[in-house]
C-alpha cells in the first residue's frame, strides 16, 4: 500500500504526478496543492474500503474488514487525534464524507443513466441512500442510529446534487 511521504523520491514522485495532473511545472506545485491531493486520496481510499466493507459484511454478517476511518489515517498522513473527543470528531467527520459521496455517486449514476429508467432509479437510489447511511454510521462509531436521526438529514442534505 502507498502510504503518505514527506520526503526523499516518494516525495519527489508525487510532486511530479501532481504537476502532470493540474498541468503546471513542478516547481509551481503549493504544499497547499499536495494537501489537497492526498486528503483526496485519502476520501477515495476510506470510500472503497467502506464498499467493500459493506459488500463482505451482505455476505457474511460477521466478515472483519479494515475500518475506513483506518484506512483514512493511513492515507491522508495526518497524525492521528490525540484525544478521544478529537478522534470522534474526526470519525464522525470521516463518516459523514463518507456516506455523502456515495450518496452523490448514487444519484449521478441515476442522473446519468436511461431517462426511462429514471423513476425507478431514483427509488432504489433512495433505499441505498438509507442503507448506506445506516451503515456508514454504525461503522463509523455512532451506534445509537435513533440519536442521528437529524445528522443523516444532514448528511442527506449535503449530498442533494438536484
Amino acid at each position: 500500500t502507498i502510504k503518505h511521504c514527506n520526503s526523499g523520491d516518494c516525495a519527489q514522485k508525487v510532486r511530479q504526478a501532481i504537476a502532470r495532473a493540474k498541468g503546471k511545472a513542478e516547481h509551481n506545485i503549493a504544499k497547499l496543492d499536495e494537501k489537497a491531493t492526498w486528503e483526496k486520496a485519502a476520501k477515495a481510499a476510506s470510500l472503497e474500503a467502506a464498499r467493500s466493507c459493506k459488500q463482505a459484511r451482505a455476505i457474511n454478517a460477521t466478515a472483519t474488514c479494515e475500518g475506513f476511518y483506518e484506512k483514512f489515517l493511513e492515507r491522508s498522513g495526518k497524525a492521528p487525534p490525540t484525544g478521544p473527543r478529537e478522534e470522534a470528531t474526526l470519525r464522525r467527520r470521516v463518516a459523514f464524507e463518507v456516506a455523502e459521496t456515495e450518496i452523490k455517486e448514487t444519484a449521478m449514476a441515476c442522473l446519468t443513466g436511461p431517462k426511462d429508467e429514471l423513476k425507478d432509479c431514483l427509488a432504489a437510489a433512495a433505499a441505498h441512500r438509507q442503507e448506506t447511511l445506516e451503515f456508514v454510521m454504525k461503522e463509523g462509531g455512532m451506534e445509537n442510529l435513533t440519536r442521528h436521526g437529524a445528522k443523516n438529514k444532514v448528511a442527506e442534505r449535503k449530498a442533494n446534487i438536484a
